[in-house]
């Protein structure tokens, strides 16, 4: 696996090109099996395209891989929320802002969850956290 490649895959995932970031994320995953980036970035490309199932069999191995990994337990939150385990999807963001708790993307992306589950007053008790840290974030998502 060289650095390149992986580079690439990210350049192409960034620019929308799912599943030819996805092939590669694949081939690097092959030729170095306990490269957590590339499960990551896979589980994130394939949830993306709406393969939540194939993102969190992919994303609980990269949670494996190294399961101080932030970026991967949202992503695995947002996976389980997507096929409607909202509980497991929400224990895996709440765990994300135990681990950063100052990150105004997670706390604002559990404050939906919390209201999409319906619990309204801790949705609002988060989206005021997510305001305490940054009070634009309501303007810019």
């Amino acid at each position: 696996m060289s650095e390149i490649e992986f580079n690439h895959a990210m350049v192409l995932h960034q620019g929308g090109q799912l599943l030819e970031a996805e092939k590669i994320y694949r081939k690097i995953i092959e030729s170095n099996p306990n490269f957590e980036p590339a499960f990551s970035k896979l589980g994130t490309t394939l949830m993306e395209q709406g393969r939540a199932q194939e993102a969190i069999q992919v994303l609980n191995e990269a949670h494996n891989l190294d399961p101080k990994n932030m970026e991967t337990l949202v992503s695995l939150g947002t996976s389980h929320a997507q096929i409607g385990n909202m509980d497991i999807g929400l224990a895996h963001v709440q765990k994300a802002v135990e681990g950063d708790p100052k990150s105004v993307n997670t706390l604002f992306l559990l404050a939906n969850l919390l209201l999409h589950a319906g619990k309204k007053e801790d949705s609002l008790k988060t989206f005021y956290k997510t305001l305490d840290i940054n009070p634009n974030i309501a303007e810019s998502h």
